[in-house]
């Protein structure tokens, strides 16, 4: 599977806020980078991969297909916590936050704000990101975890 994309990426906040706002889709600029985290190991490294303009074109068009939602506290349990992406746009100097997981995405830029992933969409194509940099009995186990209901 092809690397296509991982959260909420390159793009100013001020295209994000309002391609969001007004429910359209954002695109990222060539510019942008993005930094993904796979948050779930405690007391060693996470792994962590880059993702490439159009990936992060790609995350931002998913991302903007969403519902917005309401905030949600989610839990911090051992083990997997999700995907992190830190999105870097040089030329306008912005940066924004993605958390996504057990079908929530948060984007933590100028201002925050909640979009609800019920089929876990943004999870499951940011892990088809991570397969190149992790082994494959955690991205077996990671599928499974991500597939159950919550």
């Amino acid at each position: 599977m092809t690397r296509t994309a991982c959260l909420l990426l390159g793009m100013t906040l001020l295209l994000a806020q309002a391609a969001c706002t007004a429910g359209t889709n954002p695109t990222a600029t060539p510019a942008a980078t993005s930094h993904v985290e796979l948050d779930i190991f405690s007391g060693l490294p996470n792994p962590t991969w880059e993702l490439s303009a159009a990936d992060t074109a790609a995350l931002t068009r998913m991302i903007g297909s969403l519902t917005q939602s309401p905030a949600v506290d989610l839990p911090s349990p051992l083990g997997y916590r999700g995907f992190v992406v830190s999105v870097d746009e040089p030329e306008s100097g912005s940066a924004a936050t993605i958390m996504a997981y057990q079908g929530i995405v948060e984007y933590r830029g100028h201002e925050t704000k909640c979009y609800a992933d019920p089929d876990k969409l943004v999870e499951r194509w940011l892990l088809a990101t991570a397969r190149p940099y992790i082994d494959s009995q955690l991205y077996d186990s990671l599928l499974v975890e991500i597939e159950k209901k919550n």
